[in-house]
């Protein structure tokens, strides 16, 4: 581990000591020395109908990146300190601008406006928790903060909250004065327009401030960290899940860049954008079968020994088996994956669809099928961590990767997706049996199959195409249906894709 990795910040350690923490990373900053401030998290500046209360991101995903950074924090062990405002007596006050707010009167103790967003009522001022009132832009200005910090030993700040140019810019600024380091999380900030907050963050830049994510906080740490509740509530992030595997940060992606073997997919006619691999718990001739509206497939191969070493890790945390993974590197943030619902046809129940990620940190959106319903909740996927999303999520929300950056150099991302499959297909006889198919078991299946040699080649083309074009409709359903019922499925369906459509229904 280098100077990198245990985030120092030189203008504030002695020059014997930054030698000494060189050769012995053990004694870099500790937890316990670090505090998240948690900058004016009130209803009147992060919820619907606050007096100041307009955004460059949706109210609800403000609350869900500051929820996820206490969560985080508290965690790993930091303090977690809370600054609310109280800007009744500054009200109207020209001579003030600048340092308080001088508008009219907002966050009145007492008053709906100054009261705590409701993401985060169950863990404002928790039991160990700093706590102080402003009235100025400054935290740190006529309050106990730094008297508190200071006895609580923290050395390093990270902020968030509102505004990135105001009260966040103002407290980065005074702390630096007083001879803290300070982080700012750039995605838990926000201010009234993207362009004052992409300002404000090069401002903090300039004064010695380290901006960086929520990823980044959440990954500084070798302990798991768990953020739950997310989607429509049965979905989780696991970070730092694969310590145990012994590999450095980083290494994993290598490995396994180089380990598997990537395909070009096709569909609709077109290449996917991005290269795929299909892995899986194959015995003899046959294998776990899971289907979704594409033109092909890849062949699938065995579980390679680094997928599997993960697939292992990943169970623990499940609960269930997994036996196949659909592999995918994302080689440039130009790389995506379009708004869709995994298909259920083949899974078994209940279980998670599985993302583990690895390389460039990527946003998975969970975007609601009603519009309106909810908001778009913004997952942030960082390397070595595992997103178990619940199929009720899955029922309810799409979700995507977009596109990002401007380059082809912008880092690459792998994912496997691992799910539980209740169907198989029998690479030698053709056979398809299982939670997905009308032939419940393999005998069952077999009969179908004779049963079909005594067709012609017209009404064996006919019914294939017959049964192609529902499971199709039924997939169809499941993308845009946010109360889906996988009873639909059934009995079920014994064709491989949908290329038996030949693009003409599809």
């Amino acid at each position: 581990m280098g100077v990198a990795a245990v985030c120092l910040s030189w203008a504030t350690v002695d020059p014997s000591d930054a030698v000494a923490i060189w050769l012995d990373p053990s004694l870099a900053m500790k937890p316990t020395e670090t505090a998240l401030v948690v900058i004016d998290p009130q209803n009147d500046f992060l919820a619907e109908g606050g007096a100041f209360s307009k955004r460059h991101m949706a109210p609800s995903q403000c609350a869900d990146a500051l929820a996820w950074s206490v969560s985080i924090a508290r965690q790993q062990g930091r303090k977690v300190c809370w600054v609310l405002s109280d800007y009744s007596a500054s009200a109207g006050d020209r001579a003030l601008a600048g340092e308080t707010h001088t508008g009219a009167p907002c966050c009145v103790e007492g008053t709906w406006g100054a009261a705590v967003i409701d993401a985060l009522v169950s863990e404002h001022s928790r039991a160990g928790d700093l706590s102080v009132v402003k009235r100025w832009y400054s935290a740190f200005r006529e309050t106990t903060l730094d008297a508190s910090l200071r006895s609580a030993g923290v050395r390093r700040l990270i902020v968030c909250g509102v505004a990135t140019n105001v009260c966040v810019l103002a407290t980065a600024r005074a702390a630096r004065a007083l001879g803290y380091e300070v982080w700012v999380l750039r995605d838990a900030t926000v201010a009234g327009t993207a362009g004052k907050h992409t300002a404000a963050l090069r401002e903090l830049e300039g004064l010695g401030c380290s901006v960086r994510s929520i990823a980044e906080l959440a990954m500084d740490s070798a302990d798991e960290v768990v953020l739950r509740g997310l989607g429509s509530g049965d979905s989780a992030l696991h970070c730092n899940v694969f310590g145990a595997l012994g590999a450095d940060r980083g290494a994993l992606f290598d490995t396994l860049a180089h380990e598997i073997e990537w395909n070009v997919m096709m569909h609709r006619g077109g290449e996917v954008p991005r290269r795929v691999a299909i892995q899986g718990a194959i015995e003899g001739s046959v294998e776990p079968l899971y289907r979704h509206p594409a033109d092909e497939q890849p062949v699938m191969v065995s579980f390679s020994p680094t997928v599997d070493a993960i697939r292992r890790a990943v169970e623990a945390r499940t609960g269930h088996p997994l036996n196949h993974c659909l592999a995918q590197l994302y080689r440039t943030g130009r790389d995506w994956i379009s708004a869709h619902s995994d298909k259920t046809l083949d899974l078994e129940r209940p279980s998670f669809v599985v993302n583990a990620s690895f390389g460039r940190t990527r946003t998975m959106l969970f975007e609601p099928k009603v519009k309106g319903a909810v908001a778009t909740q913004k997952v942030p996927l960082p390397d070595g961590s595992v997103l178990l999303m619940g199929l009720g999520t899955n029922r309810e929300r799409f979700h995507e990767i977009k596109q990002e950056g401007q380059s082809d150099d912008d880092g690459p991302r792998i994912s496997l997706t691992f799910r539980w499959i209740g169907t198989f297909y029998d690479r030698e006889t053709r056979a398809v049996w299982g939670v997905g198919s009308p032939a419940k078991t393999q005998p069952e299946a077999l009969a179908i199959l004779a049963r079909r040699r005594e067709l012609d080649g017209a009404a064996l083309r006919a019914e294939l195409h017959d049964e192609s074009l529902r499971m199709l409709r039924v997939f169809r359903e499941e993308n845009v249906d946010p109360s889906f019922d996988a009873a639909k499925y059934q009995p079920g369906f014994t064709v491989l894709d949908l290329s038996a459509l030949e693009g003409g229904d599809a």
